[in-house]
């Protein structure tokens, strides 16, 4: 009996198709983050409390971000010293109608004002409603005055004490 000797080559494996695939998932994982690219809205914002043309800025309202998903919406009156202040939602008939009366005025520009219990999201929904009126420039407050605390508290008490009465109210802002 005659012995064959069998000489054994080391498997190959064909990476054609591989590096195909391989081109396939970078090409398709690039053109994903082009898609997902975030889209940044601009926003003209007053500088420093003056205009571009150097006058002094006047807001017409402050827009206090409270609990629960509400915003204080303070409205000043002619005169400094008093104010219409008023508890309001996110909704199209709350801070949108607020702010769409607001536009109406030359050069509006409110006051955002966090409270310690308001959440980022609030600050969020407040810049989509200003983005959606479009006239109404706005500048951010890091948190409410000692004066704005006492209104707010002073509000708060109102509204325990006449559950019944509309919650529209006219405040001194200074005491």
């Amino acid at each position: 009996m005659r012995r064959t000797r069998h000489i054994r080559q080391l498997p190959r494996a064909d990476m054609t198709p591989l590096v195909n695939i391989a081109l396939l998932l970078i090409v398709f994982f690039v053109y994903v983050k082009q898609v997902q690219r975030s889209v940044c809205t601009p926003l003209e914002l007053p500088d420093h409390g003056k205009y571009n043309d150097g006058t002094r800025i006047h807001p017409l309202a402050s827009i206090f971000l409270l609990e629960n998903n509400r915003v204080g919406y303070l409205t000043y009156q002619s005169s400094e010293a008093s104010a219409a202040y008023i508890e309001t939602d996110y909704s199209i008939n709350g801070l949108r109608k607020h702010l769409s009366i607001a536009a109406l005025a030359k050069r509006p520009v409110v006051y955002i004002i966090p409270t310690a219990k308001s959440t980022f999201k609030n600050i969020v929904d407040v810049l989509d409603e200003l983005t959606i009126s479009k006239r109404v420039q706005f500048i951010m407050a890091d948190y409410p005055l000692p004066t704005e605390n006492r209104m707010l508290a002073a509000y708060r008490h109102y509204k325990q004490s006449n559950p019944a009465k509309p919650f529209l109210t006219s405040l001194r802002l200074y005491w």
